[in-house]
């Protein structure tokens, strides 16, 4: 459990702090034209500016923020050259991209973490609150006027999937490319929120709820089941005499969801 004054005194992240984070969640969403090149890239030319981006904004901020790279670092750095070594001699080639895309998302892991420490876990809920806002402010607009999207319409913040889908209603991809994906952040994010609750339920705010809408307009069952295990932890912590019928009747839940939604 966290100490009470874990997030009392956060550091100091000025404008440009808050952008790399709110870039990098866009690029993880992988929905709109170059998002995906934090993953891989195609070599496509028309997206190296996509490319190219995230690693100047990264190193930027390791330089402001004076990162300081620990041997914890290169341990995990040394262990993944081993692997790829390995795969050498196995394989006698060496895939560049693939490699690339192995060490990338360690090194940018790294610089988050050092820079923003434990108050990246608090503006990744703050920045999920607002993309999950404007997801429902566009899922309502094309619930209401749905001929105004097309099929794969997007513009970042916001990804237009098809009226119907598996026999569900429209179903809500924000940020990202497929409203699994995203239903997966908001879990995340509403996890995030209760630890900082210290998973009582009557200290849950306003974002919680907001994210808990944005989850449901998403109808995944995978994002549903998942949340029944972060409500399921709430009330687990919060009865002494219920925790075993809690969590039988939670894991039947999400049992009976699994098999009876029909959609994913």
């Amino acid at each position: 459990m966290l100490p009470n004054n874990t997030f009392r005194k956060p550091i100091k992240i000025d404008f440009w702090d808050k952008l790399y984070l709110f870039m990098v969640m866009l690029y993880m969403g992988q929905a709109g034209f170059g998002m995906q090149a934090m993953v891989y890239w195609k070599y496509d030319t028309k997206e190296i500016f996509f490319f190219i981006l995230p690693i100047l904004f990264t190193l930027i901020i390791s330089i402001r923020k004076n990162i300081k790279y620990n041997k914890q670092f290169f341990y995990v750095v040394g262990l993944f050259s081993l692997w790829t070594f390995f795969q050498f001699i196995k394989y006698e080639s060496l895939n560049a991209s693939y490699t690339f895309f192995t060490f990338y998302p360690i090194w940018v892991a790294y610089v988050m973490i050092k820079a923003y420490k434990k108050y990246l876990f608090v503006f990744y809920e703050k920045i999920l609150v607002v993309l999950s806002l404007i997801s429902i402010l566009f899922w309502m607009i094309q619930l209401a006027v749905p001929s105004v999207f097309t099929d794969g319409f997007n513009i970042y913040l916001y990804t237009a999937l098809p009226e119907s889908l598996w026999g569900s209603p429209i179903r809500n991809a924000g940020f990202s490319w497929e409203p699994g994906r995203f239903a997966s952040f908001i879990v995340i994010a509403l996890f995030f929120n209760a630890t900082r609750k210290k998973f009582v339920i009557k200290k849950l705010d306003k974002n919680f709820l907001i994210l808990l809408i944005a989850l449901v307009t998403t109808f995944s069952t995978t994002g549903y089941a998942i949340f029944f295990l972060v409500i399921a932890t709430l009330l687990i912590l919060n009865s002494r005499e219920w925790k075993i019928p809690l969590l039988i009747i939670t894991i039947f839940s999400i049992f009976y969801l699994y098999t009876n939604l029909n959609f994913l």
